[in-house]
């Protein structure tokens, strides 16, 4: 029961268990594991679970999850849900209302340095919850053997700790490197672990790979966002999601709803999935034939004892081969571990029928009655995915290699994927290299850098004499340049050298303002090919795991990794902040920090020059000031929030953080202004970007020859 009316039982169920909550004690012994991946997440799957398992959910859990962005999809698809199939399905942070109680207390996930201690801050004032879940972000794809070991072990000690409560494991969402990628391999560690202790585990890497009818997409490179390489070219060129939801009818075979950096599908699955968990974790045996009506029976918990074997070792288990042997023998571990509590409290269930579904499914059932022969453990014949069998051999992991995760980069916003210019723009590049040929310029090679290129002499020369053929190639390439635009000849070097593209339907769209994550992706590009911006992150693995951390791992991720230097303050990231637009002041910023550091920062010679005139350097930068935070510390006042209240007080003057970059630029010819202006303050577009770094690498190149 959830709720009493009377003063009577409250107080009497007060003195008994502390909380009106049953508390979920399972003698582990009886039990295997629950793993919940893309066979549980379906919409036949969620209306196989019998009612009387949804209701029992309801009214005996009391769930608090920790996610991020990504673990949101659960959430989120689940309120969808309730549109979708009704209020059965309803759930709230308090449970009223005949809903299932669902907290979300913290957005935070298990990058979280001290995720396990939070988690006992949290149940010590909280004792009435029942069932922890923790999301992870993007930590896996970074991961090495040890960093899962350690959260392996945290999650066993927590179990042992609360043998009341369940807790559940996650794997780590989709990141493009397949199935002989880093993550793939992590997961496989997690999910090895949890077949082999018996635990309870919401795999949300394997449903995004597969579609609902079946399709597997691991082995094409699927990412977060549903995106695939359908044919092995290496383009992310389909999404199963969307592909999918075109073919099937909204309303009756899916939902709309918030799906974070995905496709409302996804969320659809993970909510089926969660469903599924819930009823699981409630007493369900994974059966769709109901079974008589469900007891729960909280006074009966039988003690789990966890002082008897408290076997678990992660620190051992997770290190097995896990792509090798994903199916322990059924003879091997017939009583699992007492301490690890991963399956629902004992109910007046049926017993499980394994050898009707030979999956993971059916392997969760609590038996409550363990005088029989230990139930055989289905868990020894996984479903058969193509993850149960890969190439490396996880017993020597190499070192993460991060660079590999982002790589696939959605088209949607301002900076589409990269491709090279002969497979795009054809007609452009067979006109530029006869330009090239005429100024007797020689470059075979395709990875050559859009700086490198630019800061030769010739080159640059080249651009400043033909404005008038770049323009026309500008206008001939793209539906949308007439080619007497202001910045139409700085067009074609740029979409040569891959530092930008144009949109899918063959427009360049200059005017559009731009994010500050596809102004990173720019500056990344500037001096970088892909390869190297893939090396520069696989190094930092630090700044990496920082950034995934406070932005996700999603397609900029690395290029921001790569030109983190281009941040006044780095550390102040969100994935709101790097998706919102880039003013021209914080360019100016990234472009003098790239071309001349030592002279912005303090004691340096511009910063200098800031630091004693007042005199305007543009018309719009009438005096420096320093802007502090209501504590008067400067250095802790987040700089969005700074740079958002100066450009709303232009009477106060540029930020010392920007002044010294714009004398940089303007004493180096780079920045020009717009009317005797630099309007620091405005969101910068994709052609000002591609003016100002053409500028700078021709300058760079001056400086250097």
């Amino acid at each position: 029961m959830k709720k009493f009316n009377s003063f009577l039982s409250v107080l009497i169920i007060g003195i008994m268990l502390t909380t009106c909550y049953p508390a979920l004690h399972t003698n582990s012994a009886d039990l295997s594991a629950i793993i919940v991946d893309h066979q549980n997440a379906t919409l036949p799957d969620i209306e196989a679970i019998p009612m009387e398992w949804i209701n029992q959910a309801k009214d005996n859990l009391c769930i608090c999850y920790f996610h991020t962005s990504h673990g949101s999809q659960v959430t989120s698809g689940m309120t969808g849900l309730v549109g979708f199939l009704g209020s059965d399905y309803a759930w709230n942070e308090s449970g009223t209302n005949g809903a299932l109680e669902l907290r979300e207390p913290e957005k935070i996930d298990l990058g979280h340095k001290n995720w396990h201690g939070f988690t006992r801050n949290y149940l010590k004032s909280h004792p009435e919850i029942n069932v922890v879940m923790w999301s992870w972000c993007g930590q896996v794809s970074s991961a090495n053997e040890t960093y899962i070991n350690n959260y392996l072990n945290a999650m066993n000690q927590l179990e042992q700790d609360y043998p009341n409560i369940k807790f559940v494991y996650m794997t780590g969402h989709t990141d493009g490197t397949g199935i002989k990628g880093n993550l793939h391999i992590r997961n496989e560690q997690i999910r090895q672990y949890c077949r082999t202790n018996n635990k309870i585990l919401f795999d949300f890497a394997d449903i995004e790979s597969y579609d609902p009818d079946g399709n597997y997409y691991l082995d094409k490179g699927v990412n977060d966002t549903c995106r695939y390489d359908s044919d092995g070219d290496g383009q992310m060129d389909r999404n199963w999601a969307i592909d999918w939801q075109n073919s099937h009818t909204e309303n009756v075979d899916w939902y709309k709803c918030g799906s974070a950096h995905s496709q409302p599908l996804n969320a659809n699955m993970k909510a089926y999935a969660a469903w599924y968990l819930w009823a699981r974790i409630a007493g369900w045996d994974g059966n769709a034939t109901p079974s008589g009506t469900p007891t729960p029976s909280p006074t009966a918990t039988p003690t789990p004892s966890p002082t008897v074997t408290p076997t678990p070792s992660p620190t051992v288990t997770p290190t097995t081969s896990p792509t090798v042997t994903p199916t322990p023998s059924p003879t091997v571990t017939p009583t699992p571990s007492p301490t690890a509590t991963p399956t629902p409290k004992p109910t007046a269930t049926p017993t499980p029928k394994p050898t009707v579904t030979p999956t993971p499914k059916p392997t969760a059932t609590p038996t409550p009655k363990p005088t029989s022969t230990p139930t055989p453990k289905p868990t020894a014949t996984p479903t058969p995915k193509p993850t149960s069998t890969p190439t490396p051999k996880p017993t020597k992991i190499p070192t993460p290699k991060p660079t590999k995760a982002p790589t696939p980069k959605p088209k949607s916003g301002g900076e589409p994927e990269v491709n090279y210019i002969t497979t795009d723009y054809p007609e452009m590049a067979k006109l530029l290299e006869l330009l090239y040929k005429d100024a007797g310029i020689h470059d075979n090679s395709p990875n050559t850098t859009y700086c490198a290129m630019m800061r030769q002499k010739s080159v640059s020369s080249l651009t400043a004499t033909n404005r008038d053929k770049l323009r026309e190639l500008a206008k001939l390439t793209f539906s949308d340049i007439r080619g007497d635009e202001w910045y139409a000849s700085y067009i074609p070097m740029a979409v040569y050298r891959k530092l930008i593209k144009g949109f899918p339907d063959k427009t360049f769209k200059g005017n559009n303002i731009v994010t500050r994550a596809e102004v990173l992706t720019m500056l990344a590009r500037f001096d970088s090919s892909e390869e190297m911006i893939g090396q520069k992150a696989e190094k930092d693995t630090n700044s990496w795991i920082r950034f995934a951390e406070l932005i996700g791992n999603d397609w900029y991720t690395q290029y921001i990794v790569a030109a983190k230097d281009g941040l006044p303050h780095p550390d102040d990231c969100t994935k709101d902040t790097v998706l919102k637009p880039m003013t021209r002041g914080e360019v100016f910023f990234a472009l003098a920090n790239f071309l001349c550091k030592n002279d912005i920062q303090e004691g340096g010679k511009y910063y200098n020059m800031a630091a004693i005139n007042d005199k305007p350097a543009f018309n719009d930068t009438v005096k420096t000031v320093y802007l502090s935070g209501p504590d008067g510390d400067r250095k802790s006042y987040n700089w969005y929030r700074q740079l958002a209240y100066a450009a709303e007080h232009p009477e106060m003057g540029v930020p010392m953080d920007f002044y010294p970059s714009i004398l940089c630029l303007k004493d180096k010819g780079i920045l020009l202004g717009n009317n005797g202006e630099s309007k620091w303050q405005d969101p910068i577009t994709r052609a000002e970007v591609l003016a100002l770094l053409e500028r700078l690498a021709t300058v760079w190149g001056t400086e250097t020859q």
